[in-house]
């Protein structure tokens, strides 16, 4: 299973949680780590401390085609701990079709759904052991997640709001004549 980690490499982004993931896990895993930054010589040394950097790729330089990216991996882990009030990673991950583990911090629990929901303590090792194994699990929940991001398009913003000045007009008895 391909995994992907979009943060920047600074202290409350997770990187360390994962990395002790990974060195625990019985799985086929192989994590890319995508953001430069001021802990990205830490990380490196403990991927190979804990012995991983072997299944541990680091991409400082910002990837061009963000979607195209994101296409070639199964999953996102996303566990900032900052206020992300929003975090266009997780969306854009899910209207890519990937499975997003994260933690339930600032708007990406407005994002997550019941059938992708926000991960709680000591969850991160089972979820990703569970979708390691279970190919099927994560074509079926990157399926919805896909579906469910497409509530955020432009398109829909649009639709819904046509919708409500539409039901708007047709509630009015009079319309004034300035409108």
């Amino acid at each position: 299973m391909k995994v992907a980690m979009v943060a920047r490499m600074k202290p409350g982004r997770g990187h360390e949680r994962l990395l002790k993931a990974l060195a625990g896990l019985d799985a086929p895993v192989e994590v890319t780590f995508l953001g430069g930054g001021e802990t990205l010589e830490k990380m490196e040394a403990m991927a190979k401390g804990l012995g991983v950097e072997d299944r541990c790729h680091f991409i400082e330089e910002k990837v061009e085609d963000y979607p195209s990216f994101l296409r070639k991996f199964h999953l996102l882990v996303y566990l900032s701990l900052g206020s992300e009030s929003t975090a266009r990673t997780v969306l854009e991950a899910m209207a890519s079709g990937l499975v997003v583990l994260s933690v339930a911090q600032g708007g990406v629990p407005c994002y997550l759904s019941k059938w992708n929901p926000p991960i709680g303590r000591g969850e991160l090792e089972r979820e990703l052991f569970r979708y390691g194994w279970s190919p099927r699990s994560r074509r079926v929940v990157g399926i919805l997640n896909a579906r469910g991001a497409e509530r955020f398009s432009l398109d829909a913003y649009v639709e819904r709001f046509m919708r409500v000045v539409e039901d708007a007009a047709d509630s009015s008895d009079h319309i004034p004549e300035a409108l």
